[in-house]
């Protein structure tokens, strides 16, 4: 933390209202050694990661309403506890310093952490150590015994784009090697890897009417460094934004493993002398129900640069997966039950991709009011507009069943000829 965050501290007073548990973590019960505890789980990575808690004491969180003080709850929750006022104040303060607590302090570290990203030339990796090993011998080795039987599974006709999952490896890497073993006899210069953004949400002033987010930093993984060519940041930078909705603020990118996971794939494959070109696709949901409204009309103009970077030499990756389905997702059945009608959209919906039809993926999508939220749907919309003759070949389709959760995901691989 520089100089100036001092300048904001933790809560310290019992005498100011407690700020309220953060609405967009998640409390995850664990257990270790015999003993269930209370984790956070935070998509945008800014609470600390070893923050564990009792069950018992996080039944405290209902109090914090962010306008009652500390004082005015103990004396009238908690008097009679085993914990005094200066307990709570200095249980309060750790988890505020550990930004948990929606609070001033919390809102400028998070300002300060995406500030300082956006001013980087370098995109660390988030997923090391959790999706894939973090050390590049055992990162090889994983991948090696994870292509060894795929050896032949070469496409005799080149590809120029393959749909590919971005789920955990741990999951779906059989999906990952039936599509990408298609392709590791190309020797391509350029890379354009068209990602789903899955936290574009959160910075809703920075993207608001600007679905593409591109970003020039430099990606890195244990494998290396993927480099974005400086004449395509000038290309790109050129761009009007309200005409082609995109957006140079890449902090959407930061804790994003869309394209993560397809640039280690990418560096497994090739190495790092590829030009390496990045961008996210946030919801295209206005281009469902404003059919000739200015996003549809931002689509067509972003899929025209996006095949004007296709210097013959180019592969471009679209990195989606399929129905998120479930409990966790919203539904109100299982995955399960409801996995034989979702296969049977997924069916109907690759059958559309394969076939380069854009249109009958909107019709799809809209017609269902994406019922089965398909991730995938902005970044491979984006590339079959860009590429109408692109005909395609389902590779593989799978199931992540999350049975401890009554939920689940599917994904699929495809290849695409022009």
């Amino acid at each position: 933390m520089n100089k100036r965050s001092k300048s904001i501290r933790p809560y310290q007073s019992p005498d100011i209202p407690v700020p309220p548990l953060r609405y967009d973590i998640q409390m995850v019960p664990v257990d270790h050694n015999g003993n269930r505890y209370i984790v956070f789980h935070d998509p945008l990575n800014y609470a600390a990661p070893d923050l564990a808690l009792s069950p018992e004491i996080t039944q405290l969180f209902s109090l914090f309403d962010g306008r009652t003080t500390l004082t005015s709850l103990y004396k009238k929750f908690l008097r009679k506890s085993d914990l005094s006022l200066s307990d709570l104040t200095g249980f309060v303060s750790h988890l505020d310093q550990n930004r948990v607590l929606h609070s001033a302090f919390y809102k400028h570290y998070a300002e300060e952490t995406e500030s300082a990203f956006e001013q980087s030339s370098q995109r660390m990796p988030t997923c090391a150590g959790t999706c894939y090993p973090n050390n590049k011998q055992e990162l090889l080795k994983y991948l090696d015994d994870a292509f060894a039987d795929a050896t032949e599974n070469v496409s005799s006709t080149p590809l120029k784009g393959l749909y590919a999952p971005h789920i955990d490896y741990r999951v779906g890497m059989n999906t990952y090697v039936e599509g990408f073993s298609r392709i590791k006899n190309l020797k391509p210069d350029r890379i354009v890897v068209i990602g789903t953004s899955h936290y574009a949400g959160y910075y809703s002033t920075f993207y608001d009417n600007r679905p593409f987010i591109f970003s020039d930093k430099s990606y890195f993984t244990p494998l290396g460094e993927l480099q974005v060519p400086a004449d395509i940041t000038k290309q790109t930078s050129s761009l009007r934004a309200d005409l082609f909705g995109i957006s140079m603020h890449d902090r959407a990118h930061r804790v994003e493993h869309s394209i993560e996971l397809h640039a280690v794939l990418c560096q497994y494959l090739w190495g790092n002398d590829v030009e390496f070109v990045p961008i996210l696709v946030n919801s295209l949901e206005e281009t469902l129900y404003a059919e000739t409204g200015n996003q549809a009309k931002q689509l067509q103009n972003m899929a025209g640069f996006i095949r004007s970077l296709d210097k013959g030499n180019t592969l471009f990756l679209i990195s989606g997966d399929q129905a998120h389905i479930g409990r966790k997702f919203g539904d109100q059945k299982s995955a399960h039950d409801l996995l034989n009608e979702t296969k049977t959209f997924d069916k109907t919906y690759l059958n559309a991709a394969i076939n380069g039809d854009a249109a009958a993926l909107h019709r799809l999508i809209k017609g269902c009011s994406d019922k089965y939220k398909i991730c995938g749907f902005p970044p491979l919309s984006l590339f079959l507009n860009a590429f109408p003759e692109a005909r395609g070949t389902i590779f593989n389709y799978d199931f992540w069943d999350e049975t401890e959760q009554d939920s689940g995901v599917t994904f699929a691989s495809v290849g695409f000829r022009v």
